[in-house]
């Protein structure tokens, strides 16, 4: 059966990850080796064969912002070639028509909670437009967001299977305690039994809700008199966050 597996997030970025990593595994443990990888980003116009397997393709659209938001669905579909069953990885991309089908779906953020009307809208009338359609499997990372789908798209519930993110064995496991200590150290960490500690991973876009963690250890400290350490992992972006960390 020839499959085509289709992303629209950078490697580097969860959804990314997850359907890089997808496709890797489907083609280490598969013995029909009929499977495509294809990756559409919105910076340039390019067709890309990987040096180490020419099975995954990346096709990508250079736009105006305007321009882009009308046309790269279009593009989208004039680059995508046949196959047998298609595999989308991310629920933006089910506008799509191609059938028959798999989405995975990590949220439907902009319909339950939009950071504005345009926001909203996007969702609705581009990339939610065509979620509910025949021929189509869904899974669900989660189970609310399995009853998401239900409530506000009326999809069926036999037609929705939950199956949760795992871990990428080979860079989440444990380390020897040489190298914590080095860690440790590096970061002026300092483990107490005593203490409790709150781990974040994560960036500070709004929509991971920063803001109500720390308001939650504020309480803890105010009004249960625990005081947790806050360690958080990710990158500076938004000053408005840091700000509010730093009190």
């Amino acid at each position: 059966m020839k499959i085509g597996i289709i992303g629209g997030s950078k490697p580097n970025t969860g959804s990314g990850k997850y359907a890089f990593k997808l496709y890797e595994t489907l083609m280490y443990n598969t013995k029909d080796k009929d499977i495509n990888y294809l990756y559409f980003d919105k910076n340039s116009l390019k067709k890309y064969d990987d040096e180490n397997n020419q099975n995954r393709i990346i096709a990508k659209t250079k736009k105006s912002p305007f321009l882009k938001s009308i046309y790269y669905p279009h593009v989208l579909c004039k680059k995508i070639p046949k196959y047998a069953l298609y595999h989308i990885t991310i629920q933006q991309l089910s506008f799509l028509r191609l059938y028959p089908r798999v989405i995975t779906v990590l949220d439907i953020i902009h319909t339950t909670h939009p950071e504005s009307i345009c926001h909203y809208l996007i969702g609705k009338y581009m990339w939610y437009k065509r979620l509910k359609e025949k021929n189509t499997i869904y899974i669900s990372i989660s189970h609310h967001t399995k009853n998401d789908l239900i409530k506000h798209f009326k999809i069926p519930e036999d037609n929705i299977k939950v199956i949760y993110l795992a871990a990428d064995d080979k860079l989440y496991k444990p380390l020897p305690k040489k190298d914590i200590e080095q860690v440790l150290q590096k970061y002026n960490l300092k483990l107490d039994e005593n203490r409790k500690y709150i781990l974040y991973v994560g960036s500070e876009h709004p929509r991971k809700n920063l803001p109500l963690l720390l308001k939650s250890i504020y309480l803890l400290r105010k009004k249960y008199d625990i005081n947790p350490i806050l360690i958080k992992v990710g990158a500076e972006s938004y000053k408005k966050q840091h700000k509010l960390i730093n009190k």
